[in-house]
């Protein structure tokens, strides 16, 4: 009886070992269930069918800068430990890969996003690039969400120097000033870089969001601003933002 009790317990519990997710760092949300509460969040996305424990992964097309190219889904998914860091898209030549997404602002027919882009050789990264693009909701089945972002609180004056490079600016641990571009998430934001007018200083804000950058030009450079011969730096996207001194 005691054998038949405990092989009851261990069919019993089966279930429960195979799809555990206390290995996870990711949050399965339905592309029917998109909410503002996304917007900003890192994400991955499940092209056309959910790849929950799925062999191949899906492909989809993409317009890399105004260039469609067809990506596959890599999935690292056993039910049990499945990790956002280890998932993303690869391009079927192997040179590109896309290692994570951000939402900026979505509509009933799309979302706008940014793309995490990294160029590969011999499947090394030589070179990370952010590129602005759109998915069709039609396409996307499962929103699959980096549980463990957390939005960083910044207090950031204006520096108000000569140059055509970062302008605003706080202190690091040393004690010395760390420059940041700023760029607000989308357009509902003020936008920080219109709040100076040649005159008003200090220029203060308190802003809320994430490092998508460690050294890069920001989105608004255009030719004009590099052949002033623009500096990369830091770059935080800022999903809130307070004027504190104007």
């Amino acid at each position: 009886m005691n054998h038949f009790l405990r092989f009851l317990v261990f069919i019993i519990l089966i279930p429960n070992l195979i799809f555990s997710q206390d290995g996870s760092d990711i949050q399965y949300v339905k592309s029917s269930n998109l909410n503002k509460e996304l917007i900003g969040k890192f994400v991955h996305f499940d092209f056309y069918n959910k790849s929950f424990l799925a062999q191949k992964g899906d492909t989809i097309e993409l317009n890399i800068d105004q260039k469609i190219i067809k990506f596959i889904e890599v999935r690292k998914d056993n039910g049990h430990n499945n990790w956002f860091s280890q998932q993303s898209l690869i391009s079927e030549d192997k040179k590109l890969q896309i290692s994570k997404f951000q939402i900026r602002i979505f509509d009933d027919k799309k979302i706008y996003v940014t793309a995490f882009l990294d160029h590969l050789k011999n499947n090394k990264i030589v070179k990370s690039e952010l590129v602005n693009l759109f998915i069709p909701r039609n396409k996307i089945v499962e929103i699959l969400v980096d549980s463990k972002q957390a939005d960083i609180i910044k207090i950031l004056s204006y520096a108000a120097i000569g140059c055509t490079c970062a302008q605003w600016f706080d202190k690091n641990t040393k004690g010395e000033n760390e420059y940041f571009y700023l760029e607000p998430l989308n357009k509902n934001l003020v936008n920080a870089n219109k709040l100076w007018d040649g005159n008003n200083l200090p220029l203060t804000v308190k802003v809320t969001g994430n490092l998508i950058s460690e050294n890069d030009y920001p989105e608004y450079f255009t030719k004009q601003y590099l052949y002033k011969g623009g500096e990369k730096e830091k770059i935080f996207r800022y999903n809130k933002i307070v004027v504190l001194k104007k």
